[in-house]
């Protein structure tokens, strides 16, 4: 198989490594109508070209310590995708339309949440202008998923939508981050267009069961991560705006100008 230097592999969109050999590079390119992404084995210097059915880009990755299982997704491609072996193959699991996967976390090979993302209102430019998003809850790996919290339009048929479930139109939701079954934090910007100056952070004490908002932090943030209940840090879209840390669980969160 042709392997390839990191410096010639196009709109590169996330670089996700596993160990200091084995990692993970996701494009924004589409060839033969499938995404491209690239695996190195030798700590990066040297990249093997792979493709995936579906269509749309790779923005994440997770793999668990086993190596073997993992899962990506992205924008635009309708489609969330597993695999059982290391990445030699990859299953394709359609959320529907043109469904954005912003995030997703994974516990283990069975328990994990998903963040699908429809587009909620275009302008006459045909701009989209902000997108609707929701979590789902996995207990087989990602065979099925269960709605726990939002909407979408377009309800993908991907497990049941239980009775007594919230389905209130839910905010664009760009992460979210599990320190066991039991307690998350999912991050979540206003959407249908509202002014808003920070972003949302929800959290969830029953595994999803029930979510609410606990504080909210830097509009610009778009990654969470939580080290234990009460610490965790958020990442800014901008190089130059601060890493930004709680110590009481997502209510409140400072900058930290000593991380660079």
């Amino acid at each position: 198989i042709p392997q390839v230097k990191a410096e010639e592999i196009p709109q590169i969109k996330e670089i996700y490594f596993l160990n200091s050999l084995e990692g993970w590079i996701g494009t924004n390119v589409i060839e033969g109508y499938s995404p491209l992404l690239y695996r190195t084995v030798n700590g990066g210097q040297d990249w093997e070209k792979r493709s995936v059915g579906g269509k749309g880009s790779i923005d994440r990755f997770q793999f668990l310590p086993d190596g073997l299982h993992g899962w990506m997704g992205g924008l635009f491609s309708g489609s969330f995708y597993r695999t059982t072996d290391g990445g030699s193959n990859w299953e394709d699991i359609n959320f529907g339309g043109s469904t954005h996967i912003l995030g997703f976390h994974f516990l283990n090979e069975d328990l994990g949440w998903v963040l699908p993302n429809v587009v909620g209102s275009i302008d006459d430019t045909n701009t989209i202008q902000d997108l609707e998003g929701a979590i789902w809850k996995t207990e087989n790996g990602g065979k099925d998923f269960r709605l726990q919290y939002g909407w979408m339009r377009d309800r993908p048929d991907i497990g049941e939508n239980f009775p007594g479930q919230d389905t209130s139109p839910g905010p664009q939701f760009l992460d979210l981050s599990f320190v066991d079954a039991e307690h998350g934090w999912a991050l979540g910007r206003t959407t249908f267009g509202a002014s808003a100056h920070d972003a949302r952070v929800f959290f969830t004490d029953s595994g999803g069961a029930d979510w609410r908002v606990r504080g909210t932090v830097d509009l610009g943030v778009h990654r969470i991560c939580f080290a234990n209940t009460l610490r965790g840090f958020a990442l800014h879209y901008s190089h130059s705006q601060p890493v930004f840390e709680t110590r009481d669980g997502g209510y409140t969160w400072n900058p930290r100008y000593d991380i660079l």
